[in-house]
């Protein structure tokens, strides 16, 4: 093992700070373009990358289940962005917030695609979500294979291909002309 970060799944420095602050929508499917954009087009819990899979339709995750408490539904610090296999892991259990608890000081992820975790919260949640699985390990490895492998060819004045994997999505959203009825950040 190594004693750095795999840089594809490198967890940030500190815990997430909320940049956008839309508020009063009364589906919470609207926060859509928000949350995308909040957590970096990829999934708060694994990294998984839109960019890896764009027919693969990501999940608002409510860290509050609606069905532990129905009344923080459309409050946006209440909503993840998750892939499909983390949001149906979590379901409704009460867990850490990723957005606090999974920092580079707290979870690593190895060259060999094996999690390291530094604190007992980053621990349960990597259990919960059977994040360092062997299957997990398997694809995070191969993707950092691929993905180091993209970044040592060139390819001339073309988009490179680690640039096309580390990149965000084609079809980003325009949040300056969103117009949510109540922002408390601008």
């Amino acid at each position: 093992m190594t004693s750095h970060p795999a840089a594809p799944f490198a967890y940030p420095i500190n815990a997430h700070q909320y940049r956008h602050g839309p508020s009063g929508y009364v589906d919470y499917k609207s926060f859509r373009p928000w949350l995308r954009d909040e957590f970096d087009y990829r999934c708060a819990y694994c990294l998984f990358r839109e960019r890896w899979c764009p027919v693969l339709a990501f999940h608002l995750d409510h860290f509050v289940a609606q069905t532990v408490d129905n009344s923080k539904v459309t409050s946006y610090r209440n909503l993840l962005y998750a892939c499909p296999a983390c949001n149906t892991r979590k379901s409704s259990l009460p867990i850490p917030s990723p957005a606090k608890v999974f920092t580079a000081e707290a979870i690593t992820i190895n060259e060999d695609g094996t999690v390291e975790t530094k604190t007992s919260k980053a621990r349960e949640l990597v259990r919960i979500l059977g994040l360092d699985s062997p299957e997990y390990n398997e694809w995070r490895r191969l993707m950092i294979g691929i993905i180091a492998l993209a970044a040592s060819v060139k390819r001339g004045s073309r988009l490179s291909l680690f640039r096309e994997l580390m990149s965000y999505p084609d079809q980003l959203p325009d949040l300056t002309r969103l117009n949510p009825p109540e922002n408390y950040r601008n």
